[in-house]
This record gives C-alpha cells, structure tokens and sequence, in this order.
C-alpha cells in the first residue's frame, strides 16, 4: 500500500478499561493536511484488530484523536461489524455515521458446498457461460494495452447509470505495477473480450475491486463466470473468506447475493466537517 497507492502506515494506541489498544490505519499528506482511513474508499479494508464493543467513552477518543492526527483533511475509520453507538452533539458536527454492508464467502467449505450454495441462478448462468465457450483466463502482468481496454469498459459501465469509476486509471495502473497481491481475470469467447475482474487478497482474505463487462459479455454471463473462477482461485490459494464489496445498489446486490455469501453489517465513521470531505463532494458534482 506504501508503494503503490502513497500510503503510509499508522498505528495509533489508546485506552479502553485501562487496557492499550492499538489501530492501525492509513494515512497521506494533502498539503498541510491528512487524510487518514482506508487506502480503498469506497471498500472495507482491515486496519487493524479492534473491538466492536469499545466503550462508548473510548470510541469517543479514538475518533477525536483521528480528527485532530487528520489536522481537518478527512478521517475514517470501519468497523468488522455493527456498532451501535450515538455520537454526542460535537462529535455529531464532525462526524457521520452510516452503516454499510457486504457479502462475504466462507471460502473453507469445499468447492462442491460452495457451488451448491449458490441460488439456482447463479449455477445456471455459470453453467451458461461455459456452454457458451466463455473462457476466464488470469492476466499475470497486465500490458498498457490490457488496462486501456479495462478501463474503458469500466467507463462504459459506469457511464450506464450516469456516474464515472470511484478511481483513476492510475489507481489501477499503481496497482498492477506494486508488489501487491492481486488477480485480474479476463473473459473471453474465441478473440472477444467480453469481460473483467480485478480483486486483491491476502493469506486469509480476498476482496473483489472492480468488474465489467461489455452487453455481449452480459448475454453470455461472463461476470458470473469470472466471480466462480476468482472463488476457485481464491479456494486454491487457501484464502479463507471473500468479500464481494459493499452493497447499496438493489440490481448489484441481486447479483452478488445469489453466490450465496453471509449478509454482514459494518458501522463507518467519517469526518464531514473535513477538507477533504468537502472535495469529494464537490468531485460527485462535477
């Protein structure tokens, strides 16, 4: 993350019950100010094992101290699940709390349990794409060439619901160029690229990115293809859970629900009276 996305590791320690706790998180310079919080936004990524059931006096700490180590650039922090929490009259002027939540996979079943997991769906346009001669094939080192035609379907998929990619095409080129673990699949039927994946794991968990996929790819069920061949990737590389991303979006969470992962609810907290807030929202207007 360092190298790749300019982020710097930051563990902070604090007291709850008299005990030391310490967050690791992230954290880069925007001129005079930080910006603390998940390398990824928009996508849950660990920082470090703490405890949901932090004493609310505590919570009320770290965030403070998260806010004022961000000098007012922006400060986030995610929980692994539900925190039920009311922030307190000042705290509630610096920050927001939503709730979000993902499907995750529980990648230690056998890959036939998996399979048969799935809705009927799922199975069947699994089972579609394969008939259809889709083949998934994973691009070990991506070529220039590769993250133009990536990017471009991206934009086209976006650009359906009339919004843009949450990062750059040099967040992905960053990527393909770090040492960080990653597996970037591509779709096919005979010459036709009709689909890709970008997920990044790690020894126990693997996190879906991004995907796309062009109109003939979604008549031929590439995407589903291509989530079935990351699981058995994942299974084989001994990764334990897959998470799929955040949900929000009802047609999206159809699609990622019917591989048949666990519903999980986390609690995020992020700084609106920031700098770093404000641009972007001011980049959503754009």
């Amino acid at each position: 993350m360092q190298s790749c996305l300019k982020y710097r590791r930051r563990d902070l320690t604090f007291k709850d019950d008299g005990k030391n706790i310490t967050l690791r998180c992230w954290e880069r310079d925007l001129f005079i100010f930080r910006l603390i919080g998940s390398p990824l936004r928009g996508g849950f990524i660990p920082c470090g094992e703490i405890e949901a059931s932090l004493s609310n006096d505590s919570l009320n700490k770290l965030l403070l101290k998260l806010f004022w180590r961000s000098k007012g650039g922006f400060a986030e922090i995610t929980f692994g699940e539900s925190v039920p929490h009311i922030l307190p009259p000042l705290l509630r002027l610096i920050y927001k709390k939503i709730e979000k939540y993902t499907f995750l996979i529980d990648l230690t079943s056998s890959i036939e349990q998996i399979f048969a997991n799935m809705s009927q769906r799922a199975r069947n346009m699994i089972r579609k794409a394969e008939k259809n001669n889709v083949l998934v094939k994973t691009i070990h080192q991506p070529t220039e060439r590769d993250l133009l035609i990536f990017y471009s379907m991206l934009e086209n998929t976006f650009a359906k619901s009339r919004s843009r990619p949450p990062h750059r095409m040099s967040f992905y080129r960053a990527i393909f160029k770090s040492n960080i673990r990653y597996l970037f699949l591509c779709a096919q039927q005979g010459r036709e690229i009709c689909g890709f994946a970008l997920f990044l794991y790690d020894r126990t968990e693997a996190f879906y990115i991004a995907g796309t996929s062009t109109i003939q790819g979604n008549k031929l069920a590439a995407s589903s293809l291509l989530q079935w061949s990351a699981i058995q990737e994942f299974k084989g590389y001994g990764v334990k859970v897959y998470d799929l991303g955040g949900g929000g979006i009802p047609s999206i969470d159809k699609f990622k629900r019917s591989f048949g992962g666990q519903i999980v609810f986390r609690s995020s907290f992020f700084s609106q009276l920031s700098v770093g807030y404000l641009l972007m929202r001011v980049k959503e207007l754009l």
